[in-house]
Formats: structure tokens, sequence, C-alpha cells
């Protein structure tokens, strides 16, 4: 009997603990392989400052979420490194504590051992949760702190003890300083209790435990008051990060993103949302049938779910900010409610369909994560590391100060990328400003840079009107445009102090008077070749559709680069870029220069005065 007892006490626990370690294999699976997103970037920068400027900064800038995650990664990352791994390491951590603490916040509410285990494991497989603790944000930190907060709630009004009320108010404030939203779940503990002072009414049993209560409630607030007034200005200040959904539209939303994460194709979300759904109403039922509910406290798992997602949604009334990032707080009510949709004092017939939909849910949750960690249209993943080895190729052969990498938005992230130029500009500097993107322009002129390379960010939040090309046109030769990782990318120069001077003159009378190379004559493999030409003579004797093509030869006359172009001549200047194969060995080329009628037949070259169909232009070594 006693081994039968120990071996059904152990069961639950096992299997809870499996949970934990399955959560973290899979949090920690791939957990560097994705690239950072732009508010993970933001969170990294801003957590370098020193703890003083973190709070400074916050209050300046009008962050909307609170220190606490900004001072442990600060910390963190002095241990352990700077690189996408470590940076999210603390919320894999995070996220893994939260299985653990769902498991007793179950227990807590009084949900049997098979249905808790079920509960961790449901969180451990979530692929919202997943996402979140693969993500370096406060997200998981605020998950965990909340359960935490909630499971230390029940316990210290069923029991008031001043250890457990001490941490009941140290993680409730802790969880107030990672996320503003964490006081929902606040709210959601205290209109459970209320809801057992109601009903312990009558008993009169009630008031010692809500006494004490209060008093830890007052102190939670005295102690996070002084936050709030020197924080009011963002909280009263702060107009959104996302939008002001109809009801339907953020229940629905809600429910795709609680049960599949948003990082999944629209089926299997809705698939995953249903199924949730369905089970939700076999519990409601089966609680209808059974009329009585003996030993569990499912009130408590459904203010956890309603409070925060409705104090979400009319939040987002006045001001645009729903947001399915925010609605981490409801993850665990759901969950609480799932797993003891399957509990043994369920009506069978309930029960049954209830345990083989959640099965439904466990599959549809494992196709949505693997759509997350392996498909490239489902992850984090911008191509940022790609487009960091295309800039470093843009710019190589050039001294650092003479060749810059600007961005035209906010987004932080390339810069952690691209370390290696300190100076970091924005073109325009603020959305929308035209005339602050011709000042920038200016300034890298007058500081003498020769090349300028900008991936132009999609959307028309920052750079809509594409302000960013038309000032570096106006002032630099656009040599090259392509596109890298979806982002188009435009190279500007200016054209070289030194050139060296041709005599070649076609029929018709133009002449190429000059040409200069950017960075020189000698350059790498993989590098741009910028091309300036000094022209002069009349033009309109070519065709109209005369084009430009620009070669390079190796020693035996074979064809390794070529760039073509219509002719376009401004100022007596045309400027050109020529891009060298990654794979091109060293030795010694030759740049030669053609024009053709890209519009006859053939595409006949013109010819020179002289008889050439061709013009050397330098000898170029390949390093």
């Amino acid at each position: 009997m006693i081994r039968l007892a120990a071996r059904a006490v152990l069961a639950p626990r096992v299997l809870a603990t499996l949970a934990v370690l399955a959560g973290f294999g899979l949090r920690a699976f791939r957990l560097g392989h994705q690239e950072l997103r732009g508010d993970e970037t933001f969170g990294y920068f801003f957590s370098l400052n020193g703890l003083g400027r973190i709070v400074s900064g916050t209050l300046e800038l009008r962050e909307p979420h609170p220190v606490a995650s900004y001072w442990i990664q600060h910390h963190w990352l002095d241990a352990a490194g700077h690189s996408e791994f470590a940076l999210r390491f603390t919320s894999l951590f995070f996220g893994t504590l939260s299985i653990a603490l769902i498991y007793a916040l179950a227990r807590r509410i009084g949900l049997s051992g098979r249905a808790s285990a079920l509960a961790a494991w449901l969180l451990a497989l979530s692929p919202y949760a997943l996402w979140h603790s693969q993500d370096a944000r406060m997200y998981s930190m605020s998950l965990a702190l909340t359960l935490l907060s909630s499971a230390l709630a029940i316990a210290f009004f069923r029991r008031p003890r001043f250890g457990t009320g001490a941490a009941y108010v140290l993680s409730s404030l802790l969880a107030l300083h990672t996320h503003y939203f964490a006081a929902f779940v606040i709210v959601a503990q205290n209109a459970w209790v209320a809801w057992r002072a109601i009903r312990g009414a009558k008993t009169g049993r009630f008031w010692r435990p809500l006494r004490y209560w209060v008093a830890a409630q007052t102190a939670l607030f005295a102690l996070f008051l002084p936050w709030l007034i020197v924080a009011r200005d963002t909280l009263t200040g702060y107009r959104g990060n996302g939008d002001s959904p109809g009801l339907l539209d953020a229940l629905l939303r809600t429910a795709r993103a609680l049960t599949a994460g948003e990082m999944a194709p629209l089926p299997v979300r809705n698939a995953a949302a249903l199924t949730a759904a369905a089970i939700l109403l076999l519990l409601i039922a089966g609680a209808l049938r059974r009329r009585s509910d003996t030993g569990r406290d499912l009130a408590f798992a459904a203010l956890l779910l309603v409070v925060p997602l409705a104090a979400t949604w009319l939040s987002s009334r006045g001001r645009p900010i729903f947001n399915e990032r925010y609605l981490v707080a409801a993850l665990p009510g759901l969950i609480l409610l799932l797993a003891a949709a399957v509990e043994r004092r369920q009506p069978r017939p309930e029960r049954e369909v209830a345990a083989a939909l959640t099965g439904v849910l466990v599959i549809l949750s494992l196709i949505a994560s693997a759509h997350y960690l392996f498909d490239p249209a489902y992850s984090k993943s911008r191509g940022w590391r790609e487009l960091v080895r295309e800039l470093t190729a843009l710019t190589d052969g050039f001294d650092p100060a003479r060749a810059w990498v600007l961005v035209n938005g906010a987004d932080p992230t390339l810069w952690y990328y691209y370390p290696q130029q300190e100076t970091r500009w924005a073109i325009p500097f603020a959305p929308g400003d035209t005339a602050g993107a011709e000042r920038v322009t200016e300034d890298l002129v007058q500081a003498g840079v020769d090349r300028v390379v900008v991936p132009l960010a999609s959307g028309d939040g920052w750079d809509g009107d594409r302000i960013a090309r038309a000032a570096l046109a106006s002032r630099y030769d656009i040599i090259q445009t392509l596109s890298v990782a979806g982002r188009e990318v435009v190279v500007g120069e200016l054209p070289p102090d030194a050139a060296q001077p041709l005599s070649a003159t076609f029929q018709g009378g133009l002449r190429l008077d000059t040409v200069g190379l950017q960075p020189g004559a000698l350059v790498a493999p993989g590098s741009l070749l910028g091309i300036h030409l000094q022209w002069s003579g009349p033009r309109d004797q070519l065709p109209a559709g005369v084009k430009i093509t620009l070669q390079l030869l190796d020693e035996g006359g074979a064809l390794v680069a070529q760039s073509d172009a219509p002719l376009e001549i401004t100022r007596g200047r045309s400027s050109h870029g020529v891009r060298l194969p990654a794979s091109l060995p060293p030795g010694t080329y030759r740049l030669i220069l053609a024009l053709y009628d890209g519009d006859a037949e053939g595409q006949p070259r013109q010819i020179t005065e002289d008889g050439r169909d061709a013009v050397t232009l330098a000898e170029i070594r390949v390093r």
C-alpha cells in the first residue's frame, strides 16, 4: 500500500519533471539560430547602459516597459557574452521555470497530479511560450513572475504567514517592474479573493485572511507607487505599438496566438483555436452536469484567463496597444482550464472527448513549432547575416572613415550584426524628414565619405517616400542597386579626386576623357569596383537606345564580370559599378568599355574613330 501511494504521488512529479526537461531542450534547440528582431536588439543596446542610465533612459524615452528585465540582462551579458544564444538565454531560463511554476499553480488550485503534469506539458510544448522563450525580451520573465505571484497568492490567502506574504509582495513587485500588464494578473487575484470572501461571508472565516490580504496589497501598492509617479508620463502618454481591434477580431487573434503562436500557417492556427475552444466547451458542459466541483478552484484559472484578456482589449479602445505579445499573462489561465477538462472528476463522455482533442491540440502545437523552428517564412530570420556579408564586401578596400553604412529607419538590428562601424547614422534622422536627410548627405560629403551604402528598410513608417535614396542621389552617384535578403541596397559614391586620362572618341563625336576607380586598381574578390567616366562632345549622334557595357577580362580574354546599363551622362559624367565574383582568383585583369545599340537587332557595338569596338580603361589587380 505504501509503495502504491508513493508511486501515485511520484508519477505526476516525474511527468512534470520530464516536461521541464523537454521544455528546456525544446527552448534551447536552435536558440541562437534565428537572427534577432528589432525589439531584441533595442533591448540589447538598452541593457548595455549602466543601471542608473537604464532608469533615466526608460523615463526619458518613455519606454513602455519597466526596467527589471534590462537590469537582469545587463548583468547577464557581462557574464555570458553577447551572442544571440547568450542574449536569449535569460528568456529560456524564465520560460523553463514557468513550466515548473504552472505545475505548482495547478496543484494549488486543486487539479489532480496528472492534470497538473498535463498543464506542465501543454506549456512546455506551447508554440506561443516557445517563441517568447527564444525571444530576448521581458515576456518570458513576466510569465514566470506572474505564475509565481499567483501560486503565492493562493498559498498566502489560504494560510497567511509573514514569509509567504513577503514572497508574494516581492514576486508581484518584480512582475510589475517587468511588464505593466502584470497588473492585470494582480487584478485577477483580487477578483478571486473577493469571490472567495463573498462565498465565505456566511461562515465568518474569511475576515482574517482578508485582513492580511489587504495588508499585502497595501504594501505592494506603496512599494510600486514611487515608480508610478516618476513614470506617469509614459503611462499616460504612450501611444501604443499595436492596434485597436473589435471584440470578435481580438478574441480570434487571441485564440490563434495562445494556442499555436503567431509563426504558423493560418489553417494550423485556426484549427488550434477551434480545438481549444471545443475543449473549453466540454469543460463547461461537464461542470454543468456535475453541478459540484469540490476540491478544484477553477474560478482562479478562469479569472487568470478572462481578466488579462478583457483588460488588454479594453485598454486598446482608447489607443492602439493591442498586441498578441502582451497576452502572455493570460496563457496560464487557458492551459489550466484545458488541463482541467481531462481530469477523472469530469463526466466520462466529456473527459474522453476532451482528452482526444487535447491530443489533436498537441499535434497542432508541434506542427506550429516546426514551422517556426525550420521554415524561414515563419521564423524571425530577416537575412541580417547575409546582408552584413554583402555590406562588408561593398565597403571592402576603403578606409573605414571613407565608406559608411547608413540605415533609413529606427531598427537598430543592423548595428548588432555590423559592429565594425562605430559611427551609426540614419537617413533621415526622423520619420519623413526630407530636409534632415539632405543635411545628413551634405554632412557625409563634408566628412570625406566617398562611398555610402544604404540597405533600405521596407514599410512606410519612416521612409515611405524614399527620402533616403533621393537625398543620397542629390550628392552621390548611384553606382549600384541590388537586392539582398529581400532588401534593396543602394550604393552611392563620389568620383575620386584623381582620374586617369584617356583619349577615345566614338563616331559621332562623343569623347571619353578620364576614368576614375574606387577603391582603386587593387581590389578583393567579391568587392564592388566603382567606375567614374568623364565625357565630352555631342551625344545626339548615338542611337537613342545606346547602352554601356563594362567588362572584366582575365589574362586569356575570358569574361569574369560584367555590368550593362543605359548610357546616362549627367554633368558630363556617368558612374557605374562592377561586382567582382567572390571566387575570383588573384591576378591581373583588364577592364574594358564598349557602347552598343540595345534596341537594334544583334545589338551592334559603336565604333571609335580609330576603329575599335572597345576601349581599355585600366588594369585591375585582384589580391
